[in-house]
């Protein structure tokens, strides 16, 4: 019991700390401002419940500030979905989603003032049930979000090959996610049985939350590590870069002209934009240069990640394939396939990003001017 007490107050303190890793740090893995903000609240949000969960285990009930975090429960799932979102820059807005959920918080809200004065907080048995049915509902839509934010993580594409330690922390924030998914299920069916049994409600509130919090911190630990350079091989995103001696020297004018005339060569020769598997590694086999200097030569020369830089070369095909006759049986999947694409999805994000309009919308288009 005493370290069922005593460990919310350590989840704090590691809250403060990953909170003091994040803020200060503009050169830190998270450079996307929006993830990083949502990270931060989130880190925020399992402190403060940290800090209602040690007001409860020492029974300070009567403080005006207390439990306050009853209010935002409901947040954690959806916050750590808008977070994946962000931070793998997806295409797809979540503007209804997003009101929805204010709606809900605000209902929550309105829900905890009118019970508040009728319900006394400290007493387990007195209208504990309609918390149970709230507090459920909250719980099966963090599962919900949590789950949707592992589908995420689990399809991504990186465009580097992933070092031996890039792979550790890759590999955790997904066990992190689905342990947390696991615990949502069990706090659920465990409040089921609590709404009938509330004689070991508070040692399962503190086991709850103790498991809760721990976990929260870790992941959000290995989010903060999430390998972005990997991910779409950008130069901007390299956080080693200050470890490569060679990436840190500027490239002589004449050098980066060469690697970049090579890079293009190589691109467009061997078509290997073809692959879907094609990584920032092949290419930089390709033209024998490191990956540093190859992804800072395509930033600086397009503006582009090497993942956007690629994708390019797919779409231009893609408008090829789409206006030839010979291919008037070929489906808009079957055009992302041939072109390197590995999901529709990706592929008309891709083509409206570049072209403004969708595939389909595309080939509509030009085919009345012809």
């Amino acid at each position: 019991m005493i370290i069922l007490d005593t460990m919310p107050l350590v989840n704090i303190i590691l809250g403060i700390l990953l909170l003091f890793l994040i803020l200060p740090n503009r050169k830190g893995y998270i450079q996307n401002k929006l993830s990083k903000s949502l990270l931060i609240i989130i880190i925020f949000f399992n402190t403060h419940s940290q800090l209602d969960s040690f007001l409860y285990n020492n029974k300070y009930f009567n403080m005006e500030w207390y439990d306050i975090s009853y209010l935002y429960y409901h947040l954690y799932g959806f916050l750590i979905f808008l977070f994946t979102q962000h931070m793998f820059k997806s295409e797809k807005k979540y503007r209804p989603i997003t009101l929805i959920m204010i709606i809900y918080t605000i209902a929550r809200i309105i829900l905890y003032i009118v019970t508040y004065d009728v319900v006394d907080m400290s007493d387990i048995e007195d209208g504990y049930m309609p918390y149970v049915i709230d507090i459920g509902f909250a719980l099966f839509i963090n599962t919900l979000f949590l789950t949707l934010a592992y589908i995420k993580i689990k399809k991504v594409k990186f465009a580097v090959e992933l070092s031996n330690i890039d792979k550790v922390n890759y590999i955790w924030l997904k066990r992190l996610i689905v342990i947390s998914i696991v615990i949502y299920i069990a706090i659920i069916q465990n409040d089921i049985i609590l709404a009938y049994r509330w004689d070991n409600l508070v040692l399962h509130t503190k086991i709850e939350s103790t498991i809760q919090g721990t976990f929260f911190i870790a992941m959000s630990y290995f989010a903060i590590r999430f390998p972005l350079f990997s991910l779409y091989g950008d130069f901007k995103d390299d956080t080693h870069i200050k470890k490569d001696k060679y990436a840190s020297s500027t490239l002589k004018p004449d050098i980066s002209d060469k690697l970049w005339n090579d890079i293009q060569h190589a691109v467009k020769e061997d078509k290997g934009y073809m692959n879907p598997e094609y990584r920032l590694n092949d290419l930089a086999k390709s033209v024998d240069r490191s990956l540093h200097n190859v992804s800072q030569v395509i930033n600086e020369r397009t503006g582009k990640s090497f993942s956007d830089f690629i994708n390019k070369y797919r779409v231009e095909y893609a408008k090829e394939l789409l206006l030839d006759d010979n291919n008037r049986n070929f489906t808009i999947l079957a055009i992302a396939y041939e072109v390197g694409f590995n999901s529709k999805t990706s592929f008309y994000n891709s083509f409206k990003k570049e072209t403004g309009v969708t595939p389909t919308q595309f080939k509509k288009d030009n085919t009345k001017t012809h």
